[in-house]
Protein backbone atom coordinates (compact mmCIF):
# COMPACT_ATOMS: atom_id res chain seq x y z
CA UNK A 1 0.00 0.00 0.00
CA UNK A 2 1.20 2.82 -1.35
CA UNK A 3 0.10 6.81 -1.17
CA UNK A 4 0.91 9.97 -3.65
CA UNK A 5 1.13 12.62 -1.95
CA UNK A 6 0.45 16.01 -3.51
CA UNK A 7 1.10 19.61 -2.78
CA UNK A 8 -2.09 21.88 -3.06
CA UNK A 9 -2.03 25.56 -1.67
CA UNK A 10 1.33 24.98 -0.14
CA UNK A 11 0.03 22.03 1.76
CA UNK A 12 0.48 18.26 1.43
CA UNK A 13 -2.56 16.24 0.90
CA UNK A 14 -3.87 12.88 -0.38
CA UNK A 15 -6.62 12.46 -2.64
CA UNK A 16 -10.01 10.36 -1.76
CA UNK A 17 -9.60 8.95 -5.38
CA UNK A 18 -5.72 7.65 -4.58
CA UNK A 19 -7.70 6.26 -0.94
CA UNK A 20 -10.33 4.27 -2.54
CA UNK A 21 -7.45 2.57 -5.56
CA UNK A 22 -5.44 1.29 -2.44
CA UNK A 23 -7.98 0.10 -0.28
CA UNK A 24 -10.04 -1.49 -2.97
CA UNK A 25 -13.16 0.62 -2.40
CA UNK A 26 -15.48 2.60 -5.24
CA UNK A 27 -14.67 6.20 -4.88
CA UNK A 28 -17.91 7.64 -4.10
CA UNK A 29 -18.52 5.39 -1.52
CA UNK A 30 -14.93 6.73 0.28
CA UNK A 31 -16.21 10.31 -0.35
CA UNK A 32 -19.45 9.21 1.35
CA UNK A 33 -17.55 7.81 4.47
CA UNK A 34 -15.03 10.61 4.60
CA UNK A 35 -18.39 13.52 4.64
CA UNK A 36 -19.37 11.44 7.25
CA UNK A 37 -16.74 11.95 9.45
CA UNK A 38 -14.87 15.22 8.88
CA UNK A 39 -16.28 18.67 9.07
CA UNK A 40 -16.47 20.28 5.58
CA UNK A 41 -13.83 22.86 6.33
CA UNK A 42 -11.28 20.01 6.82
CA UNK A 43 -11.98 18.59 3.38
CA UNK A 44 -11.06 20.46 0.09
CA UNK A 45 -12.71 19.18 -2.93
CA UNK A 46 -11.41 19.41 -6.64
CA UNK A 47 -12.02 18.01 -9.91
CA UNK A 48 -10.27 15.17 -12.12
CA UNK A 49 -10.83 13.98 -15.68
CA UNK A 50 -12.06 10.30 -15.34
CA UNK A 51 -11.65 7.86 -18.03
CA UNK A 52 -14.32 8.94 -19.67
CA UNK A 53 -13.33 12.33 -20.12
CA UNK A 54 -15.40 14.11 -17.77
CA UNK A 55 -14.92 15.87 -14.44
CA UNK A 56 -15.77 14.22 -11.63
CA UNK A 57 -15.17 15.68 -7.84
CA UNK A 58 -12.37 14.15 -5.65
CA UNK A 59 -11.84 15.10 -2.33
CA UNK A 60 -7.91 16.44 -0.90
CA UNK A 61 -7.21 15.20 2.90
CA UNK A 62 -4.50 16.78 4.82
CA UNK A 63 -2.48 14.43 6.94
CA UNK A 64 -4.52 15.14 9.68
CA UNK A 65 -7.85 14.73 8.16
CA UNK A 66 -6.81 11.49 5.92
CA UNK A 67 -5.42 9.83 9.56
CA UNK A 68 -8.99 10.80 11.36
CA UNK A 69 -10.87 9.31 8.49
CA UNK A 70 -8.62 6.34 7.73
CA UNK A 71 -10.64 4.00 10.44
CA UNK A 72 -13.90 4.63 9.11
CA UNK A 73 -12.59 3.84 5.38
CA UNK A 74 -10.34 1.11 5.79
CA UNK A 75 -11.69 -1.47 7.83
CA UNK A 76 -9.89 -4.32 8.58
CA UNK A 77 -6.72 -2.72 7.04
CA UNK A 78 -7.14 0.69 8.78
CA UNK A 79 -4.20 0.38 10.99
CA UNK A 80 -1.89 -0.58 7.43
CA UNK A 81 -3.46 2.01 5.58
CA UNK A 82 -2.37 4.54 8.42
CA UNK A 83 1.11 3.65 8.84
CA UNK A 84 1.79 3.68 4.82
CA UNK A 85 0.04 7.16 4.78
CA UNK A 86 2.38 8.22 7.64
CA UNK A 87 5.19 6.55 5.69
CA UNK A 88 3.88 8.63 2.84
CA UNK A 89 4.20 11.88 4.45
CA UNK A 90 7.94 11.31 5.51
CA UNK A 91 9.16 10.28 2.31
CA UNK A 92 7.69 13.60 0.73
CA UNK A 93 9.13 15.78 3.69
CA UNK A 94 12.59 14.59 2.88
CA UNK A 95 11.82 15.21 -1.02
CA UNK A 96 11.35 18.92 0.15
CA UNK A 97 13.87 19.57 2.64
CA UNK A 98 16.13 21.90 0.52
CA UNK A 99 19.61 22.57 1.94
CA UNK A 100 20.39 26.45 2.85
CA UNK A 101 22.05 28.40 0.37
CA UNK A 102 25.31 29.29 1.23
CA UNK A 103 25.96 33.00 2.70
CA UNK A 104 27.08 35.31 -0.09
CA UNK A 105 29.01 38.24 1.74
CA UNK A 106 28.18 41.59 0.74
CA UNK A 107 32.21 41.95 -0.85
CA UNK A 108 31.66 39.02 -3.08
CA UNK A 109 28.44 40.44 -4.18
CA UNK A 110 29.73 43.96 -4.60
CA UNK A 111 32.88 42.04 -6.48
CA UNK A 112 30.69 40.09 -9.12
CA UNK A 113 28.15 42.91 -9.83
CA UNK A 114 31.39 45.84 -10.87
CA UNK A 115 32.97 42.62 -12.76
CA UNK A 116 29.76 42.73 -14.47
CA UNK A 117 28.97 45.78 -14.94
CA UNK A 118 32.63 46.77 -16.42
CA UNK A 119 32.39 44.04 -18.91
CA UNK A 120 28.92 45.32 -20.27
CA UNK A 121 30.18 49.16 -20.33
CA UNK A 122 33.69 47.82 -22.07
CA UNK A 123 31.03 45.75 -24.53
CA UNK A 124 29.00 48.77 -25.62
CA UNK A 125 31.83 51.58 -25.33
CA UNK A 126 30.73 53.36 -22.41
CA UNK A 127 33.23 56.38 -21.84
CA UNK A 128 35.04 54.75 -18.44
CA UNK A 129 34.81 58.14 -16.21
CA UNK A 130 30.62 57.36 -16.60
CA UNK A 131 31.27 53.59 -16.36
CA UNK A 132 32.83 54.17 -13.05
CA UNK A 133 30.31 56.32 -11.76
CA UNK A 134 27.68 54.17 -12.56
CA UNK A 135 29.38 50.95 -11.24
CA UNK A 136 29.98 53.17 -7.97
CA UNK A 137 26.02 53.04 -7.71
CA UNK A 138 25.00 50.27 -9.11
CA UNK A 139 27.39 47.96 -6.57
CA UNK A 140 25.99 50.27 -3.59
CA UNK A 141 22.69 49.59 -4.25
CA UNK A 142 23.61 45.72 -4.75
CA UNK A 143 25.99 44.96 -1.39
CA UNK A 144 25.54 48.03 0.66
CA UNK A 145 28.42 48.85 0.93
CA UNK A 146 28.90 52.20 -0.67
CA UNK A 147 32.17 52.45 -2.54
CA UNK A 148 31.15 55.92 -4.61
CA UNK A 149 33.69 57.99 -2.84
CA UNK A 150 36.75 55.51 -3.24
CA UNK A 151 35.66 54.54 -6.91
CA UNK A 152 35.40 58.34 -8.18
CA UNK A 153 39.07 59.20 -6.87
CA UNK A 154 40.22 56.36 -9.97
CA UNK A 155 42.18 57.95 -12.37
CA UNK A 156 39.73 57.55 -14.57
CA UNK A 157 37.90 59.86 -13.09
CA UNK A 158 39.82 62.59 -11.86
CA UNK A 159 41.76 62.63 -15.29
CA UNK A 160 39.19 62.45 -17.39
CA UNK A 161 39.72 63.53 -21.52
CA UNK A 162 37.62 66.59 -21.62
CA UNK A 163 35.40 64.77 -24.87
CA UNK A 164 34.39 62.74 -22.23
CA UNK A 165 33.52 65.59 -19.17
CA UNK A 166 29.54 64.91 -19.01
CA UNK A 167 27.81 68.01 -16.83
CA UNK A 168 24.18 68.28 -16.31
CA UNK A 169 22.55 71.62 -17.37
CA UNK A 170 22.40 72.92 -13.25
CA UNK A 171 26.77 72.11 -13.79
CA UNK A 172 27.22 73.73 -17.56
CA UNK A 173 24.82 76.75 -16.35
CA UNK A 174 26.91 78.03 -13.47
CA UNK A 175 30.19 77.70 -15.67
CA UNK A 176 28.55 79.69 -18.53
CA UNK A 177 26.71 82.37 -15.61
CA UNK A 178 23.32 80.57 -16.46
CA UNK A 179 20.41 78.75 -14.42
CA UNK A 180 19.96 75.32 -15.01
CA UNK A 181 16.73 76.46 -16.43
CA UNK A 182 17.98 78.66 -18.76
CA UNK A 183 20.12 76.09 -20.51
CA UNK A 184 17.96 73.63 -20.70
CA UNK A 185 15.90 76.46 -22.71
CA UNK A 186 19.48 76.97 -24.79
CA UNK A 187 19.75 73.37 -25.68
CA UNK A 188 16.27 73.34 -26.50
CA UNK A 189 16.90 76.23 -28.71
CA UNK A 190 19.42 74.32 -30.67
CA UNK A 191 17.03 71.84 -31.27
CA UNK A 192 19.88 69.50 -28.99
CA UNK A 193 16.48 68.07 -26.23
CA UNK A 194 13.03 68.01 -26.07
CA UNK A 195 10.17 68.02 -23.64
CA UNK A 196 8.30 64.76 -23.65
CA UNK A 197 5.51 64.02 -21.23
CA UNK A 198 7.36 66.65 -18.96
CA UNK A 199 10.67 65.20 -19.48
CA UNK A 200 13.65 66.13 -21.58
CA UNK A 201 15.08 63.82 -23.92
CA UNK A 202 17.40 63.98 -26.28
CA UNK A 203 16.95 64.73 -29.85
CA UNK A 204 18.73 62.79 -32.55
CA UNK A 205 21.32 65.83 -32.91
CA UNK A 206 21.70 66.18 -28.97
CA UNK A 207 22.15 62.34 -28.80
CA UNK A 208 25.62 62.68 -30.01
CA UNK A 209 26.81 64.75 -27.44
CA UNK A 210 24.51 63.50 -24.54
CA UNK A 211 24.18 60.86 -21.82
CA UNK A 212 21.08 59.45 -19.78
CA UNK A 213 21.88 59.78 -16.61
CA UNK A 214 20.14 57.59 -13.66
CA UNK A 215 19.77 58.72 -10.26
CA UNK A 216 18.34 57.88 -7.07
CA UNK A 217 17.03 59.03 -3.65
CA UNK A 218 15.69 57.60 -0.82
CA UNK A 219 12.19 57.85 -2.17
CA UNK A 220 12.37 57.77 -5.91
CA UNK A 221 14.30 57.69 -8.63
CA UNK A 222 14.60 58.70 -12.66
CA UNK A 223 16.40 60.13 -15.30
CA UNK A 224 18.26 63.00 -16.78
CA UNK A 225 20.66 64.22 -19.51
CA UNK A 226 24.01 64.75 -18.93
CA UNK A 227 25.93 66.72 -21.84
CA UNK A 228 29.38 67.02 -23.32
CA UNK A 229 31.13 69.47 -21.62
CA UNK A 230 33.60 70.29 -24.83
CA UNK A 231 30.61 70.58 -27.08
CA UNK A 232 28.46 72.54 -25.24
CA UNK A 233 31.42 74.95 -24.25
CA UNK A 234 31.67 75.30 -28.33
CA UNK A 235 27.78 75.65 -28.62
CA UNK A 236 28.18 78.76 -26.13
CA UNK A 237 31.04 80.42 -27.87
CA UNK A 238 28.67 80.42 -31.13
CA UNK A 239 25.50 82.12 -28.96
CA UNK A 240 27.39 84.47 -27.84
CA UNK A 241 29.42 85.46 -30.79
CA UNK A 242 26.34 85.40 -33.00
Amino acid sequence: MKFEIELHNNTPMVSSKDIAKEFGRDHSHVMTSIESVLNLSEIVEVKYKAGNGQMQPMFLLSERSALIAMPFIGGNKSKEGQIALVDAYLAYRKTQIVTPALEVLPAEIAQRSATALKEMYKEFGVPKSYAVQEIAKEVTRQSGIDVTAALTQSSYCTNVPETEVMLEPSDLGKLHNMSGLEFNQLLSSHDLQEKVGGQWVATGEGKSISQKHAWTTKFKSGYNLKWNAKAVEVLCRDTDNA
